[in-house]
């Protein structure tokens, strides 16, 4: 959020008040609350309890306006978003830099989480974008994703690599194998040399790619795992070779 000028004095005592605030009370009592250094599952029941929580259900559950004299809800959600995330800019206020309870991926995890909850609330209840037509989601996207493109903003900022790496992550996370960009590569040149060897002389022999995959990595990967990691990571393969 950019400072405005005509309230810059009071806009940068709230941040201190938010940063100091996180740093040196919320942290301790979400500590406090999970058992820090006694409980071994600590870090588990703290990242299904942020997972199940909003920044400002949290604030309301530890009570942080009363007890910290914070003086509205925004402060007070701000503030334990900095618990999790901490504060890492060398420029904007230095003296209060700290560590967050959570990675910067392991925060942006349990956000990709809870959007996904958020969404599937949508869709049961038929409302935000759930309440469009199927052609109107698609023009929506599309005009999103024409902007984000434009501005090289999100997944458009990234690299081919940089988006399967940070696909692995998340997939890995809930038990997913994620395709590597050699594997990738790999599964597409199979592809090609397969070429003619099934039942169509012009086609692909997908079993055929899967078998030398299979072979090659030591797996047991089915053929439709094959052909959807192809199918879905094929642009990725197209802006490598460019």
């Amino acid at each position: 959020m950019a400072l405005q000028p005509p309230h810059e004095k009071e806009q940068i005592s709230a941040i201190e008040i938010n940063l100091a605030t996180a740093r040196d009370y919320i942290q301790d009592d979400l500590k406090a609350k999970f058992g820090h250094g006694e409980n071994i599952f600590f870090d588990l029941d703290l990242i299904e309890y942020r997972i199940n929580n909003s920044c400002l259900d949290i604030a309301e559950d530890l009570d942080v306006k009363s007890l910290y004299g914070l003086t509205t809800d925004d402060v007070a959600e701000n503030s334990v978003g900095r618990a999790f995330r901490g504060h890492h800019n060398e420029d904007f206020k230095p003296e209060y830099q700290f560590n967050g309870l959570f990675s910067e991926e392991m925060n942006d995890m349990i956000e990709g989480i809870r959007y996904e909850k958020v969404g599937r609330k949508a869709l049961e209840r038929g409302d935000g974008i759930h309440a469009h037509t199927p052609e109107e989601r698609i023009e929506i996207a599309r005009n999103g994703g024409r902007k984000a493109y434009e501005q090289g903003i999100g997944i458009h900022a990234q690299t081919p690599e940089e988006r399967i790496e940070l696909g692995r992550k998340g997939n890995e996370a809930q038990g997913f194998h994620v395709f590597s960009l050699e594997e990738l590569v790999d599964i597409a040149n199979f592809r090609e040399e397969s070429i003619g060897k099934g039942r169509y002389k012009m086609k692909p022999c997908w079993k055929d790619t899967t078998s030398k995959m299979n072979e090659k990595y030591g797996e047991d990967w089915s053929t439709s795992k094959i052909k959807d990691a192809y199918r879905r990571n094929k642009n990725l393969l197209t802006d490598e070779e460019e």
